[in-house]
């Protein structure tokens, strides 16, 4: 599949969410839980409810955020969490990873546009250049590695007298085809709208 092309995700879905939130502004636990649920990120993301305060302690494990005694709800202290430089470096890889490999990850590339609004419009659109070369290095490796998927499962359902893989394979690069081609349209479009 030419998702072997794509690099590992550089963090969790969760420690994403939580290190752009936190990057906005520092937060406590519980605002992130509010912030979580008035965004309805749980809504279209893999996000549990029992997640963020352990994603919490593995940003203060990792160095990515530091926790901070503030405040908090009727007189009593709470812990805020600011994003370290550390954790700074590692959201703007997970942006540029999202931004550049997203093409098969519509959740990541969502959280990517949504929290890259204070990134330079230079870095935005270079990181849509090099998407748009990289869907199209997915896209020609997705017709070659078809070629070949398709005439094993012919092989194989022909021996067996049976459909066989062939068809759900051959529908299968057929969306990788299809979902390729709309993110290398999608991109041209951006990148026509930022010569503006």
């Amino acid at each position: 599949m030419p998702r072997s092309l794509l690099s590992p995700p550089v963090v969790t879905f969760s420690e994403f969410v939580l290190l752009a939130l936190i990057h906005e502004k520092p937060r406590h636990g519980y605002e992130l839980e509010t912030e979580i649920e008035t965004r309805g990120l749980r809504n279209w993301s893999p996000l549990g409810h029992s997640l963020v305060y352990h994603t919490l302690g593995r940003l203060k494990r990792r160095k990515w955020a530091s926790p901070r005694s503030t405040p908090g709800l009727r007189g009593r202290p709470a812990i805020q969490y600011r994003l370290t430089a550390a954790g700074k470096r590692v959201l703007q890889q997970a942006l540029e990873q999202a931004l550049v490999e997203g093409s098969l990850d519509p959740v990541r590339t969502e959280l990517a546009l949504m929290f890259s609004k204070d990134m330079p419009a230079s870095w935005f659109k270079d990181k849509i250049k090099k998407r748009k070369a990289k869907a199209q290095e997915l896209r020609k490796t997705a017709k070659a590695e078809a070629k070949d998927a398709l005439a094993a499962a012919k092989e194989i359902a022909t021996a067996k007298g049976t459909l066989g893989a062939a068809k759900p394979t051959d529908y299968l690069y057929r969306y990788y085809d299809q979902m390729l081609g709309a993110d290398i349209a999608w991109c041209d479009k951006v990148l026509k709208s930022s010569r503006r």
